[in-house]
């Protein structure tokens, strides 16, 4: 009866042994997967970020381009309508000095025909 006692206490040492040791390996196969698992996620996650990465850089390059030009496009818009502008004030201050010129013109005739209506006047008048 001992032997059946020690026996059995044994038996369910190495069963328990056993069974402890079967556990252990699973949580090291389970542990194992899941790092695998996690590199394999990170890994992807990794190339994902840089497809991301590229594409985010081309389109920051494409969007500069395109605001380089629609600048380049507006700066000669304003720099034609700029030049358009000059030519009419250039024009207009022209003829505005031509009319300034003439108008001096006129004033000296006229000052000219006033004193030489006085001097008639004068002449008449004595």
């Amino acid at each position: 009866m001992i032997k059946t006692e020690i026996g059995t206490r044994l038996s369910s040492d190495v069963d328990l042994k056993n069974l402890t040791s079967a556990i252990a390996t699973d949580l090291v196969n389970d542990l194992n997967n899941l790092k695998e698992a996690f590199s394999s996620t990170t890994k992807k996650l990794g190339g994902m970020i840089k497809e991301v990465k590229v594409e985010a850089s081309e389109r920051a390059a494409q969007l500069s381009h395109y605001v380089d030009d629609e600048v380049h496009k507006l700066a000669e818009v304003v720099s034609d309508k700029y030049n358009k502008m000059k030519g009419v004030f250039t024009k207009l201050s022209e003829h505005f000095r031509n009319h300034l010129i003439s108008t001096e013109a006129n004033r000296k005739n006229f000052d000219a025909r006033v004193a030489s209506n006085e001097r008639d006047f004068e002449v008449l008048k004595n």
